[in-house]
């Protein structure tokens, strides 16, 4: 898959589904679900492996991108040691580090899917 590749309604449904259910790291790791993130597609061969081969990460996981939080009434941008120190390694920026911490992609993968699925049969169950 490369740029240009179809997007299915099967995708469309799976990114509307985790923007919802938010970072899958911040969801597992530290019970935070709704933490807004970026779609990750995963890559094996230099090559994405598809639109369902996807998680969602908040950017700091995703590229790398501090946060900026909120301290003592003031907003405080936070560098990349800072952001390490609280929220844990960056897949962006310390690949084996994130793994070691959270999985690897592919093991966040099979978390995200559960994630959805758990989600689509609470959403069954409630309609």
């Amino acid at each position: 898959m490369g740029p240009g590749e179809h997007i299915t309604a099967d995708d469309r449904e799976r990114f509307q589904l985790m923007r919802e259910l938010g970072c899958v790291v911040s969801s597992v790791y530290f019970g935070k679900p709704g933490t807004p993130g970026q779609v990750h597609h995963l890559v094996a061969g230099g090559r994405r492996m598809g639109h369902q081969a996807t998680i969602c990460l908040h950017p700091w996981y995703h590229q790398g991108q501090p946060p900026a939080v909120r301290y003592a009434g003031a907003i405080v941008q936070l560098t990349a040691d800072q952001a390490t120190t609280r929220y844990g390694p960056s897949l962006a920026l310390d690949r084996p580090a994130f793994e070691h911490r959270f999985g690897t992609e592919l093991e966040l993968l099979e978390m995200q899917d559960a994630l959805i699925e758990a989600y689509r049969r609470a959403e069954a169950w409630v309609a």
